[in-house]
Formats: structure tokens, C-alpha cells, sequence
């Protein structure tokens, strides 16, 4: 029935058939006896092996489509992928700062940032980010840099300010706002700019840049966020940049949305 030629062996020029140009998958080598002897099983070697790398090509497909499940919700579960996604139409802020999405390399940063911010305003007698320096809110950091959600604002490289934009509520969000699924609403959480980056306006523009340069998904309205109603300077900040107070919280929150479609 012929042999298979190894290696080894002296390769004449006519009993080398080839390989596939496109996988490079190696066709059996024949000699010529068997190539004379037997045309036909000859052909039906050939087709065997079509149907066998036919077959290996339909396993890769399928093996490959498990790890590519869709779910409907804006934030992608264990092993899936979200199909509401958040674009940016144009990365630069204020000229001079750059928006991107955040990375797990980001992650040291992002912390020292939260507990930078969080130290100042206990220094200005505010509890909000207090959890940060009670050691909490880390899982929320890395669930937010792992689902592509949080943005980090640089310049020059260095971190200037972060937001986190979610089109799905997480827990917080369900129990500030007292639904488990708000599915008109994007989700605005962590804005914060860096103590040597603030008094220029960063934090007013990083809002405009959110809500002027993302492409949000068409069946969403409302932008939503809440922060604590003792910092007044914070209240303030978010209705001169036209969030619309909705109302507080049982534990002391104020709630702020505003309308996506006539921003």
C-alpha cells in the first residue's frame, strides 16, 4: 500500500506530493508503486484526509464559539462578552489630557488615587470614599478595570483622573435607586481627579467629554449618579453641570440623572 517517508529517508522529487499552502498541514507522502498500483485508493486517501481536516476545522470553530457567548446585559459575566458596549468617538479631553479605557497595570494607581482623595475630603470633614481607607472597595476597582468599564484621564502619561461608566447596575446602584434593573440608564461612578490636576476645571470637563465623545447604546436615556448630600460643594458641582436632583436616599444620597438625548 506504499509507506509513509520519514525524515530519514531518500525523498525522489515524484513521490513528494506537497503540503497545504494555507495550514501547512503535511499530505501523506505516497511512493510511486502505490500512486501506480491503485489510483482510486489513492483518491480515497486524498478524500479521507479532506474530510478528517474538514472535521478538525469544525471542532476549532466550536471549541473557539464557547468562549465567545454573548449576554444582553451591559456588564459581561464570568467567561462572557457584553454586547452593550460603550464607544468613544474622539480620546482627548481639554487638548491637553488623554481618555482611555483602564488596564489591571492601572490598578496601584487607581488606588492610590481613591485613597488620595479619600484622605482630603476627611480632611475637609467628609465620610464619602471612606470605605477606601477602611480598606473596602478594592473588588469594585478590579471588577470595573476587568469589565471595561473604567476610564483613566492621563497627561503626559501620568494618571490625572478616572470615571467609571457602567450600562448595567451594579449593587450600590439597586439600592441607592431601589430597582434591580434600570435598563434606560448608564451608570456614572469613581470620577475623581488627582489633587496636583484640580482647580483647572478637569472634573467639569471630564463630564463633558463623557457625555459629548461616548457613543451609549441606542435604547439608553438617562445618565445616573449619586453622592453623598453633605458635600455640598459636590451637590452643587453636579447641578451646574445640568444634572437634574431626583430625590435622596433612605442612608443620606443625593440622586442625579440626566437626559442622554438632549445633552
Amino acid at each position: 500500500m506504499g509507506t509513509l517517508v520519514s525524515k530519514s529517508d531518500q525523498i525522489h522529487p515524484t513521490s513528494l506530493l506537497g503540503t497545504d499552502l494555507h495550514t501547512s498541514t503535511p499530505f501523506i507522502l505516497l511512493d510511486e508503486a502505490a500512486m501506480l498500483l491503485s489510483p482510486l485508493l489513492f483518491l480515497g486517501l486524498v478524500s479521507g484526509m479532506k474530510t478528517a481536516r474538514s472535521a478538525r476545522i469544525q471542532r476549532r470553530i466550536k471549541k473557539s464559539s464557547t468562549k465567545l457567548r454573548f449576554h444582553s446585559v451591559g456588564k459581561p459575566c464570568k467567561g462572557e462578552i457584553a454586547t452593550e458596549r460603550i464607544s468613544i468617538k474622539n480620546p482627548f479631553l481639554m487638548n491637553h489630557f488623554l481618555v482611555s479605557k483602564a488596564e489591571e497595570r492601572h490598578y496601584e494607581d487607581l488606588m492610590e488615587l481613591f485613597l488620595e482623595t479619600a484622605s482630603w475630603l476627611q480632611s475637609k470633614g467628609l465620610s464619602q470614599w471612606r470605605h477606601f481607607l477602611e480598606g473596602y472597595g478594592r473588588d469594585d476597582v478590579m471588577q470595573g478595570i476587568k469589565s471595561e468599564t473604567t476610564y483613566i484621564i492621563t497627561k503626559d502619561d501620568v494618571l490625572a483622573g478616572t470615571v467609571t461608566i457602567s450600562t448595567s447596575p451594579d449593587d450600590w446602584d439597586k439600592h441607592i435607586w431601589k430597582q434591580s434593573t434600570l435598563p434606560d440608564s448608564v451608570f456614572v461612578h469613581r470620577l475623581a481627579v488627582k489633587r496636583t490636576f484640580s482647580g483647572h476645571g478637569l472634573g467639569g470637563g471630564v463630564l463633558r467629554w463623557m457625555e459629548r465623545e461616548l457613543t451609549f447604546p441606542s435604547d439608553k436615556r438617562y445618565l445616573r449618579l449619586d453622592c453623598v448630600a453633605n458635600n455640598n460643594k459636590l451637590n452643587e458641582f453636579y447641578v451646574q453641570n445640568g444634572y437634574a436632583y431626583v430625590g435622596s436616599s433612605e442612608d443620606g444620597h443625593s440622586k442625579y440623572q440626566k437626559d442622554i438625548h438632549v445633552i
